[in-house]
């Protein structure tokens, strides 16, 4: 017997050897035996019965036993009491818990280990503990705590999840391919990062990766297999074969040698295997799982590769698999297929078949062209008829365009000086031609195409006001002519004007009025509906009018799909719906459609030299920052900034765009240090390209004022929006949305430093322009940092009715205002005398915001500032140590999420040495 398969059998042996013998064959077949290898130990435990089976048996029993203890639901570990079980395994059982220590309402997962402990084993535990408690990411569920039971018996409490596992989940919702690809790749992202911080799980199988309801995959028991199997069985000859599932486990795992990172690649091609063949409704053996069987001969060379026996020729790391993956679905030759040249050639036309159609097109019209021309002939003479008529039209048109010419030259030609000398000014020209349009009020038609020639100009030259104003004109002149598609065409040009201009409300006027004349003119005219759609779609998302904006949205997307399902048009489409998700929190939803635009637009005839694909991966990588993968964001970001710095042009404008877009992203992902660099070189740029006062820099000097914010800068971060409100002030109105955000954070970091008196002031004027918005979540916040600002001015009465005005409308708002209302309302309290309830109250209201923004959030260790004050305040010599310890820990977590020479940091270290 080869020697692997004995250490299975003698694996197998061990589970089954003090069961019943009706009960072997079952737990066998639950451990994926094959049927050989069943057959070969239920031939072992034959042959052993008469020696083993009626003494051994109690001392087996009694040895499994002994170094487990048996609990129940209601007992209490630490802060943790178990409700109920919910798994058990061969790591050990699982229990549902909740916190009952007092300070707030959490419920776990509660792992109890298998096995007998040693001292070294439980120290080694709890030095690992550590290393997986600081593992986070969005898609790996966290360690949050761990001890021993009374006996010495180890636990781990872990986040609880409720999802499907991951098989389920795609047979569930049957998933189309790109759908599970796309949620495989997620779960490689999830690995690949633990695999940076030296961590591996040794353990992946379907039941560890859950999928929650909104389609995130979640993964269990990070790195928990390989610390069972190197602490909490310690000295176990068969620990290596205990944590892991044979199904999924790679040869290594099964021979007892050491793991790797290799491991989990072949864990994950298993996984693979089995989602594919799911998916291809292949019967699978509860034992047999071979990549083999995968019919798409592309999938199968992954899923080979990932799970070669031999670990070198295995993919270097998962971002390698997840690489290959990617190549698959942009139709690229992917890595594990070779570089075989009619391989390569066939990805090439499977890639631009668009090309290759046209020149089969090519050939197929050339063996028809003689039969055209001689059909074509006939029919031209039966067209001479026509063509008398169509020559009376071009005879009125050449009159027409005549007419147009002599204007124009009479333009060039008048009494400027400078006429005939190539020296008159564009400005001049357009001057004259304002001029003297009103000459042509005897030819309407012509009239208004000119005014319509000069609008455009007008806008070219920068007179973006004069050219709203011959619009204007054009659109009378256009309403007494009764050509309604022509006067449409205006009126939408006007609107795009307008919203250039941010006159949001007149462009939606106008445009609204475009879309019903070509709803009612241009029904055989499908694309100018959708034009409309779109247009008026994207001016009420500006003015916070979601709902309408995204019902216009989808009406322009399925008009779009009926006239080319695969066209660039739509890929567009997609991409504005998308950027609605955003605005309305739908993150991965607009994630979604992101990567759908972008697999139209790379199959389209221009593939990724396509303008609008550098947008819309750009777009991506906003989203991607929105649902907190800030790690998925920041790679787009840097891969697009760099292809922007090697164009001939990339020290412009647009370059300053994306350093502040990736500052931006560094900012929400707790690195604010990291973007201040990114911002000063966006400003320097936006200077001399685009102007110290146009309302660009201003936008750049009030996202480089939340880079400062947040790196503890208050003074920078001071400076910065003023520079950008001083601008903003002039260009937009009172009533503008953009405007009120901008005071309100202002707002609320004059409130932070002290400056009162400005602080309410641009506080109530956001909450001025807010109360006429549907942004329920900023109108919230603003109330609630009033109520702050009431309170820090020495009115705590009206602070409190602040947060009574708005208590109803506080319950349907995200974790993070109600827990800056929580905060408002502890403080409150604590001004009254009553620090007990103040300090209970600012844990839920930490808990609550931790909840949302996690503890890579510095705000979510700011938060914690007030009850450190609270406690060192305190007359007890307890709670003032407590209160130590926890600023002491405030300040771990903050310094490398501030800039060294930080205001706020100096701040927080005065308040620890009592200064």
């Amino acid at each position: 017997m080869p020697s692997d398969q004995f250490a299975e059998v003698k694996r197998l042996y061990g589970e089954v050897c003090d069961l019943d013998e009706p009960q072997r064959s079952e737990r066998l077949h639950a451990l994926g035996a094959t049927p050989a290898l069943i057959a070969d130990v239920l031939e072992l435990l034959g042959h052993d019965a008469p020696r083993v089976t009626r003494f051994a048996r109690p001392v087996l029993h009694f040895l499994a036993d002994l170094g487990t203890e048996s609990l129940q639901p209601g007992d209490v570990l630490g802060a943790w009491k178990l409700e109920r079980q919910i798994a058990h395994g061969g790591m050990g059982t699982v229990f549902l818990a909740q916190r009952c220590d007092g300070h707030f309402e959490q419920t776990v997962a509660i792992k109890l280990l298998r096995g007998i402990a040693s001292a070294d084993a439980l120290a080694y535990l709890s030095q690992e503990r550590q290393i997986l408690a600081r593992l986070t990411h969005p898609n790996i569920a966290r360690l949050l705590d761990g001890g021993s039971t009374p006996r010495g018996q180890p636990y781990l409490v872990m986040e609880y999840i409720e999802g499907s596992a991951i098989d389920e989940y795609c047979c569930a919702r049957q998933l189309r391919l790109s759908e599970l690809l796309q949620l495989f790749h997620t779960v490689c992202a999830a690995v690949g990062a633990a695999h940076q911080r030296l961590i591996v799980h040794c353990d992946l199988k379907p039941s560890n990766i859950l999928v929650t309801a909104d389609g995130r995959p979640l993964l269990l028991d990070f790195g928990i297999a390989q610390l069972v199997g190197a602490a909490v069985v310690e000295g176990d000859a068969d620990a290596g074969n205990r944590a892991y599932t044979p199904r999924y486990a790679s040869p290594e795992q099964r021979n007892g040698r050491a793991l790797s990172t290799a491991t989990d690649i072949y864990s994950l091609g298993m996984l693979l295997t089995e989602l594919l063949l799911d998916q291809g409704d292949v019967e699978i053996d509860t034992a047999e799982l071979s990549p083999e069987r995968i019919a798409d001969a592309e999938l199968r060379a992954i899923a080979l590769k990932a799970t070669r026996a031999d670990t070198g020729q295995r993919y270097a790391s998962v971002d390698a698999l997840a690489q290959d993956l990617q190549r698959y679905q942009r139709h690229e030759p992917v890595q594990a297929r070779g570089a075989a040249s009619a391989y390569r050639l066939r990805k090439l036309v499977q890639r631009r078949w668009p090309w290759v159609a046209v020149g089969l097109m090519f050939v197929a019209l050339t063996t028809v062209f003689v039969q055209r021309v001689l059909s074509e002939r006939d029919r031209a003479q039966s067209a001479e008829a026509a063509a008398i008529a169509e020559r009376d039209r071009a005879r009125q048109a050449d009159a027409s365009s005549r007419r147009v010419s002599e204007f124009l030259v009479s333009v060039f030609d008048g009494s400027d000086p400078d006429a005939g000398t190539g020296n008159v000014p564009a400005a001049t020209l357009v001057q004259q031609a304002v001029a003297r349009i009103d000459e042509l009020g005897d030819e309407p038609m012509v009239q208004s195409t000119m005014y319509v020639t000069l609008a455009r100009i007008q806008h070219l030259v920068g007179q973006p006001e004069q050219s709203q104003q011959s619009f204007r004109k054009a659109i009378a002149i256009e309403r007494r002519l009764d050509r309604p598609l022509q006067l449409s065409s205006h009126l939408h040009d006007l609107a795009a004007l307008e919203l250039s201009a941010l006159t949001s409300a007149e462009a939606e006027r106008n445009e609204r009025a475009a879309l019903a004349l070509r709803e009612q003119y241009a029904q055989d005219q499908p694309l100018l509906i959708a034009e409309s759609l779109g247009a008026l779609g994207q001016i009420l998302l500006t003015l916070n009018k979601r709902q309408e904006a995204m019902t216009l949205l989808e009406r322009r997307l399925e008009i779009l799909q009926r006239i080319d399902p695969r066209g660039v048009d739509v890929a567009n489409a997609l991409s504005d719906l998308a950027r609605g998700d955003l605005e309305m929190g739908a993150n991965e939803r607009a994630i979604e459609r992101f990567q759908r635009s972008l697999e139209l637009l790379d199959k389209s005839e221009n593939g990724r030299d396509e303008r609008s694909y550098s947008n819309t991966q750009h777009a991506l990588a906003v989203a991607l920052g929105s649902a907190r993968r800030f790690e998925e964001a920041e790679a787009l970001l840097r891969e697009l900034l760099d292809v922007a710095r090697k164009q001939p042009d990339g020290d412009s404008g647009e370059l300053a765009w994306q350093l502040a877009e990736l500052g931006r992203l560094l900012v929400n992902a707790g690195k604010a240090p990291q973007a201040l660099p990114l911002y000063a070189e966006a400003l320097e740029i936006a200077a001399r390209k685009i102007g110290a006062d146009s309302l660009s820099f201003a936008v750049l000097s009030n996202n480089a004022a939340a880079a400062f914010e947040r790196s503890g800068d208050w003074a920078a971060a001071e400076a910065a929006y003023r520079r950008a409100l001083a601008i903003m002030e002039r260009a937009w109105p009172e009533t503008d949305m953009t405007l009120a955000h901008i005071r309100q954070n202002f707002g609320y970091l004059l409130l932070r430093i002290g400056k009162l008196d400005e602080a309410g002031r641009r506080l109530r004027a956001a909450e001025r322009a807010l109360d006429s918005t549907e942004n329920t979540l900023d109108l919230g916040r603003v109330h609630v940092e009033l109520a702050e600002w009431h309170l820090a001015s020495g009115r705590p009465d009206a602070a409190a009715a602040q947060l009574d005005a708005i208590a109803a409308a506080l319950a349907e708002l995200p974790p993070q205002i109600r827990a800056l209302a929580l905060r408002v309302r502890a403080l409150i309290i604590a001004g009254k005398g009553d620090s007990a309830g103040a300090q209970r109250m600012l844990v839920e209201a930490e808990d609550l915001f931790r909840s949302e923004r996690g503890d890579g959030d510095m705000r979510s260790w700011l938060f914690r500032v007030d009850r450190a004050r609270l406690l060192i305040g305190s007359a007890d010599g307890a709670q003032q140590r407590d209160g130590e310890a926890l600023l002491a820990d405030i300040l771990l977590h903050i310094e490398p999420l501030l800039a060294p020479d930080a205001p706020l940091l100096a701040q927080l270290r005065a308040m620890r040495s009592g200064q």
